[in-house]
């Protein structure tokens, strides 16, 4: 794994540690969503 992959490894996941931190229900709205779509 070269330092790039790592880097944008790193970053996604900062992201979505952040994503979860701002909308911690996210996957639930998502689910019910889908179910209800």
């Amino acid at each position: 794994m070269n330092d790039i992959d790592f880097r944008t490894l790193t970053y996604l996941e900062q992201q979505q540690k952040q994503l979860k931190q701002q909308y911690p229900d996210i996957r639930v709205r998502q689910a019910t969503a889908s179910t209800f779509a």
